[in-house]
C-alpha cells in the first residue's frame, strides 16, 4: 500500500508579521520585537504567521532555550490570549475601526 503524505497548508501573511513587528514585546512591552510562530506545521515547518506573538529578539531566544509551555508560566503570559487580542486589533485596524 503506498505511503500518504500528510499535506498542511500554513497561511502566510508578510503584512501580518509586519503587523506584529511593530507591536511591542507581549512580555516586556519593549521595541523592537520580532515574530514567534506559536504553533509548527510539522517537524521544522513555521505554523501560521496569524498564530504569532511578539517578543524581543533575547526573549525569543530564551523561548527557544526553554521551550515554548516553560516560558509562558515563567513569564505567567497566555499566547492564546495575546493572539486573540494581536488579531483584533489587526482586523480593527483593516476595517479603520482604529
Amino acid at each position: 500500500m503506498p505511503r500518504m503524505q500528510q499535506i498542511t497548508k500554513t497561511h502566510r501573511s508578510p503584512k501580518y508579521l509586519a503587523f506584529i513587528r511593530r507591536q511591542p514585546c507581549v512580555v516586556s512591552g519593549s521595541s523592537p520585537s520580532v515574530p514567534h510562530h506559536t504553533s509548527k506545521a510539522g517537524m521544522a515547518l513555521k505554523g501560521s504567521d496569524y498564530l504569532t506573538v511578539p517578543l524581543t529578539p533575547e526573549l525569543h531566544s530564551e523561548l527557544h532555550t526553554i521551550g515554548q509551555e516553560s516560558f509562558q508560566r515563567k513569564y505567567n503570559v497566555d499566547f492564546s490570549v495575546c493572539i486573540t487580542r494581536l488579531l483584533s486589533a489587526y482586523v480593527n485596524r483593516l476595517e479603520g475601526n482604529n
